[in-house]
């Protein structure tokens, strides 16, 4: 009997041990199982729109002028320069968008000075170009609506090949002062550009490229940093097809000296005659 009562009483203590809650969690388990139910912040899909420094609005000329080593604030220098000579300029409205402002950039343009332009599939290469001297003074040249057919090509070596920007119908030289160089009186569909050999540039005369064929150079323009000009041809005929002739305006060319194809024939111009006064006899 009193084995009986023993056993029985051995069981129910083993039973109350296995009915017995689960310890606590530790402070470390909690605090994880803390941080799986707090969700993580959202991930920013893209960067802020970039926009100008508030305080570049009343900077001086000279302020802006000092601003333009500046990286992170040559943008906003530049635009304030180009707003206190040119308030008018449709290429840089008084509250650009964040869009234009985001394709702004400054370059170093030796040794006039520097270029603020919008930026292109090139690297060398600027849409809607405005020139800003060493003393602060704003030059506009090209178009302002950053068309893919005009654009600047900044020289790596000005002093061998210059700057120029190129347009449909002339190649300009920029650097302290502007220059005319080539000027077209009919392209007949051709457009210049800008190409290198073996690291040297030069300047062609091409028709565009078509679903039947790439690009085709018809004339190229050799620079001579001796003379400060270009050599090439003034007039050549093109390839067939097309057909056709092309010709430069030698007179309005202020850095071509003409060199192979043929030379176009002389525009007459109406000379007045003089004026004769009958002398007293």
């Amino acid at each position: 009997m009193n084995r009986r009562v023993a056993l029985t009483a051995l069981s129910a203590v083993i039973l109350m041990g296995c009915e017995r809650a689960e310890p606590p969690p530790s402070a470390t388990q909690a605090s994880h199982a803390t941080r799986e139910a707090t969700p993580e912040p959202p991930i920013p899909t893209s960067a802020p729109a970039p926009a100008l420094l508030p305080e570049a609005s009343s900077w001086t000329q000279s302020e802006a002028l000092a601003h333009l080593a500046d990286r992170s604030a040559a943008v906003s220098a530049a635009v304030r320069l180009v707003r206190l000579a040119r308030p008018d300029a449709p290429c840089v409205p008084e509250e650009p968008s964040a869009e234009l402002v985001a394709r702004l950039v400054v370059r170093r343009l030796d040794p006039a000075g520097w270029v603020l332009g919008r930026r292109t599939g090139q690297a060398d290469r600027l849409a809607a170009p405005i020139l800003i001297s060493r003393t602060g003074e704003v030059t506009i040249i090209g178009d302002c609506e950053g068309l893919p057919s005009q654009s600047l090509r900044i020289a790596a070596e000005p002093d061998v090949f210059p700057h120029l920007l190129l347009t449909p119908d002339e190649v300009v030289i920029v650097g302290e002062e502007v220059i005319h160089a080539i000027v077209a009186r009919d392209l007949a569909g051709l457009a210049f550009d800008v190409r290198e050999n073996e690291g040297y540039p030069f300047v062609v005369l091409a028709l565009p490229q078509t679903d039947e064929a790439p690009p085709r150079e018809v004339a190229r323009y050799t620079w001579d940093p001796y003379e400060m000009s270009f050599m090439g041809p003034a007039s050549d005929d093109l390839p067939d097809p097309p057909g056709g002739t092309f010709e430069i305006d030698l007179d309005a060319s202020e850095a071509l000296i003409p060199v192979g194809g043929k030379l176009p024939k002389p525009v007459q111009r109406l000379i007045p005659k003089p004026s004769f006064r009958k002398s007293p006899t």
